[in-house]
């Protein structure tokens, strides 16, 4: 996932108001409180699977990784659920994920290459 996230500029940037999107929505419906994001970077958006940056959305302001995965590949979600969450490791925090319907689950991870990113323009 970090390959995707940190390598490739984004295909779009949305802003405005973004109530619209389903990362938003789903977001919102998940985190209790969260704001709304400044703009939203389209990273991948395909037809089984998306992913995007919601700019500033997530707790003290940083950037949220927002990911749309059909139920089947959302097996990874346990590993992070379970596992990586509880050892001190590098990988992207995870803060969850949504069941949408039934053939979509939203995962959300902390984006730690918007701080990087963002130290460096």
């Amino acid at each position: 996932m970090s390959r995707t996230l940190n390598q490739k500029p984004p295909h779009a940037v949305l802003w405005g108001k973004l109530g619209w999107h389903p990362a938003v929505n789903a977001w919102i419906a998940f985190a209790d409180g969260a704001g709304m994001p400044d703009t939203i970077e389209v990273l991948r958006d395909g037809k089984q699977s998306a992913t995007y940056r919601l700019v500033g959305a997530g707790p003290n302001g940083e950037s949220v990784i927002a990911q749309r995965v059909q139920p089947a590949w959302a097996v990874g979600r346990m590993l992070y659920e379970r596992v990586l969450r509880h050892l001190p490791l590098t990988t992207p925090r995870y803060y969850g994920s949504r069941q949408e319907s039934r053939e979509c689950v939203w995962l959300f991870f902390h984006d730690g290459y918007s701080r990087r990113h963002q130290a460096k323009a």
